[in-house]
């Protein structure tokens, strides 16, 4: 488990496991770092499943912070390309669609 200065906690999944505080502080540091990045691609995978069928806050109990705002602009962006995209092809309720 890493917890954050807000008092967020990052719990480790399966990756835990291959976790040993053992060896050089260098190499646990490392591995540390790639189990918390290998987490957080977890979680944000998860979290982008989630989101159209939940609500924002609905997911701040579930995954860090970071994890839900980075899976909620990873969508709105796509929506807006999608949205900008069928503008330039013509379609005239792209807007409308948008915005629903």
């Amino acid at each position: 488990v890493s917890l954050s200065s807000e008092g967020e906690s990052l719990k480790f999944g399966a990756a835990e496991a291959t976790l040993r505080l053992e060896g050089r502080v260098e190499v646990y540091l490392g591995d540390l770092l790639e189990c918390t990045r290998a987490e957080l691609r977890a979680q944000l995978a998860a979290a982008l499943d989630e989101l159209p069928r939940q609500r924002q806050n609905e997911l701040l109990f579930k995954h860090v912070a970071q994890v839900v705002l980075l899976a909620a602009q990873l969508t709105w962006t796509a929506r807006t390309e999608e949205a900008i995209a069928r503008i330039s092809a013509g379609s005239a309720a792209a807007l409308a669609g948008y915005c629903a």
